[in-house]
């Protein structure tokens, strides 16, 4: 809503801009994004031949602070096949579930590390399906784990040490793996001027210095930085009602937000002011 009051109000204004302001709506970032802000960039502008963006204000809840850090993610399936007995005789039967918890307490023995903005690494069992019934030895077991990490690491490293953690964690099941999704971390220098702007917009409108933030994940952004584009987050809401029940925003942040768009849009493009 902030950011299409935004858009509407400057294009509907008579100001001269040097350059190009894209709005993109885009609604699939809870399953990466990959038809949404992954096709609209680079794909969907180019097709156009709508210009290539020199930054990336994306509008996640975030106490109309600046977010400069994101973490990076793995999402991985984790399947593990046993043998099937009689729950009163377990030691006859390979139990599939067993086998993968304990792939599940190697991976969570890996995220061990600290970043001064996004904070420590996390690790999330999120989905698990096996067994039959209670009196049954499963023989087979999938689980999906969400593991996140700061800048300092790589997606890549991280994949490595995961062969090497699940294919010591079998306990006698036969464990195999793959990740579904992968992203690395992101990170953007504070101090760049388009920052420096964005920070005297919201200065401005609030009456107080934002905060310099990190957080969970890069969201949308990840396509446009992953092409060298500077992003950042500035939203109105708090990032303490993600994913609960009763999501929600005071409308007080929803104008405040859309008056911080409207002046660093402004700013930014009456001066032709870019990082690159």
């Amino acid at each position: 809503a902030s950011q299409i009051h935004a858009f509407t109000t400057v294009a509907n204004s008579n100001a001269e801009l040097k350059g190009n302001l894209i709005f993109a709506a885009t609604c699939d970032d809870e399953t990466a994004g990959k038809m949404g802000m992954g096709h609209v960039f680079p794909d969907g502008l180019e097709a156009h031949g709508w210009p290539r963006p020199t930054f990336h204000l994306l509008g996640e809840a975030n106490k109309l602070n600046i977010t400069t850090s994101f973490k990076g993610r793995i999402w991985v399936e984790v399947e593990g096949r046993g043998k099937r007995a009689h729950g009163g005789d377990p030691k006859r039967g390979i139990n599939a579930i067993e086998g993968v918890l304990t792939a599940g307490r190697r991976l969570r023995e890996l995220m061990n590390s600290e970043h001064r903005l996004v904070g420590r690494d996390t690790y999330n069992l999120g989905t698990i399906k096996g067994g039959e019934q209670v009196n049954v030895v499963p023989d087979y077991c999938a689980a999906r784990f969400d593991l996140r990490f700061g800048p300092q690491r790589r997606a890549a490293d991280l994949e490595a040490r995961m062969h090497q953690a699940i294919s010591a964690a079998a306990d006698g099941a036969t464990l195999s793996f793959n990740i579904f999704e992968r992203r690395d971390p992101v990170e953007v220098e504070p101090e760049t001027p388009t920052i420096l702007l964005l920070r005297d917009c919201i200065a401005e409108v609030t009456g107080r210095s934002p905060e310099i933030q990190g957080t969970l994940s890069a969201g949308d952004l990840i396509y446009t930085a992953s092409q060298g584009i500077p992003g950042v987050w500035v939203g109105p809401g708090d990032p303490a009602f993600f994913h609960v029940i009763n999501e929600r925003v005071d409308i007080a942040a929803l104008v405040a937000a859309s008056r911080i768009y409207i002046r660093f849009i402004r700013a930014y493009l009456q001066t032709g002011r870019s990082d690159e």
